[in-house]
Order: structure tokens, then sequence, then C-alpha cells
């Protein structure tokens, strides 16, 4: 028998630049170690369902959810390295939908220090609505 607590096995898609999948890997280390509420990563299956909306044929890089007090909450977290007013709002546009209770799109070039990750790290995890 396999103890699923000892591990976490999270699968993320490999698609933009070296900063989005720093940020990417960033955001899995910390939805794996957290503990309460735990962070539950929908896998790739599960996410795909945004791409049947047409307002942005896009994937999330996570959606999450997390329960506390027996009630479920459904985020969605969006790392963007070259985001425009226009991106934004077709975002949003496609990922606010009935049962997503939080949506963060994280500006990467908002961060001065993207060449440290451990700034990039405080950056992120800072900018989540659900940390």
């Amino acid at each position: 028998m396999i103890d699923h607590n000892i591990r976490q096995e999270i699968k993320v898609t490999l698609e933009g630049d070296d900063v989005h999948e720093l940020g990417n890997f960033i955001l899995v280390k910390n939805f794996s170690k957290r503990r309460n509420p735990k962070v539950e990563v929908w896998d790739l299956f599960r996410r795909s369902k945004f791409l049947s909306y047409t307002e942005y044929p896009g994937l999330p890089d996570f959606v999450c959810t997390t329960w506390e007090k027996r009630r479920a909450s459904v985020h969605l977290v969006e790392l963007e390295t070259d985001l425009t007013r226009k991106n934004l709002d077709k975002k949003l546009l496609q990922f606010r939908r009935i049962g997503v209770d939080t949506v963060d799109i994280i500006d990467l070039k908002e961060c001065k220090e993207q060449n440290d990750w451990i700034q990039l790290e405080k950056f992120i995890m800072g900018r989540l609505s659900f940390a």
C-alpha cells in the first residue's frame, strides 16, 4: 500500500520561457508542501475543460482545490511573462467561471529580481490570494 502523504506527484505542462518554467516549479514546490489547508492540484485532463471555452483558448497553469471547514474552494493561477491589458481581459473572461473562487494572474515582468529565484518565489507567493 502506498502512503500518499509521503509525496504528492504534480505534473505541469512545459511552456513559455525560463522564468515562466521556474515560476511553475516554485508553485509546485510550495503547493506540495502546503498542509493546512492542503492544496490538491488538478491534473492536465481535469484542467483541459477550460480549452472548450471560447474567450481565450488557453489552459491555465494551475487549478487547485483547497478544503477548509468542509468547504471546497477552487483557485486558478496563471503566470504571465508579457501580460497586456488585452490578454488580461481575455483571460479573466475565460477563467472566471462558476465554481472558480479565485483567479490569480501574476505578471512576472513586475518582479525586478527575476534572476534570483528566492526573490521570484517571494514575489509569486506574495501575489496568491489563497496563500
